[in-house]
């Protein structure tokens, strides 16, 4: 009788060891990769998310603006590198049928992250919402009139904004059409007292 071999040489094992143990390295470094590029795709995400959310809650304060004169600055709208306007918005607590509340929104940049503050003109008992913080490594924010330095209410606002991600950014916000037509009464009578 002839004796076969059973089995597997030494040398054969050491190879497929080593063959896997590449397989193996090659795998973990594709899944590196692609678990950082998905977290790298996922914090552009919500970084662009972040930029749509505040454009979106700005215009919607802009577009929801009230001809009323602010109390600390008694001026309808300040704008710059800090603005201060009133707006009116509806309390998502709040039923369905209740009336919309008037807030004075202040938009600022603190340590290249802009900040939005909305503060309660009608007195409810509710404590005011602290800031929040709505977009981060920001270099600078601008809101400014189209209307120069007069005292009419503008018909638009443009948003200057330089981020590092993005660069600079602008946008023009029209704001109501009716609030002009507004003002200009209660200007021209501000105006006739002043004379009297």
């Amino acid at each position: 009788m002839i004796n076969r071999q059973q089995g597997f040489t030494l040398l054969e094992v050491m190879a497929a060891l080593a063959i896997f143990s590449m397989l193996s390295v090659l795998a973990f470094m594709i899944f590196s990769q692609a678990s950082e590029l998905h977290q790298r795709s996922q914090k552009e995400i919500q970084q662009f998310n972040q930029l749509q959310r505040t454009i979106t809650i700005l215009d919607n304060d802009l577009l929801q603006l009230v001809a009323r004169r602010n109390r600390s600055t008694d001026k309808i709208m300040v704008l710059g590198e800090e603005a201060i306007f009133t707006t009116q918005s509806r309390d998502p607590l709040a039923p369905l049928s209740e009336a919309q509340t008037l807030l004075t929104v202040h938009w600022y940049l603190r340590n290249h992250t802009l900040r939005y503050r909305a503060v309660r003109t009608s007195v409810d008992g509710r404590k005011d919402q602290p800031a929040q913080a709505m977009l981060e490594h920001v270099e600078s924010f601008l809101l400014e009139s189209n209307s120069g330095e007069s005292q009419e209410l503008p018909l638009s606002v443009t948003l200057h904004l330089k981020t590092q991600q993005y660069g600079a950014l602008q946008r023009r916000f029209a704001l109501p059409e009716q609030l002009a037509r507004e003002e200009s009464p209660a200007q021209t009578q501000a105006g006739n007292n002043n004379h009297e």
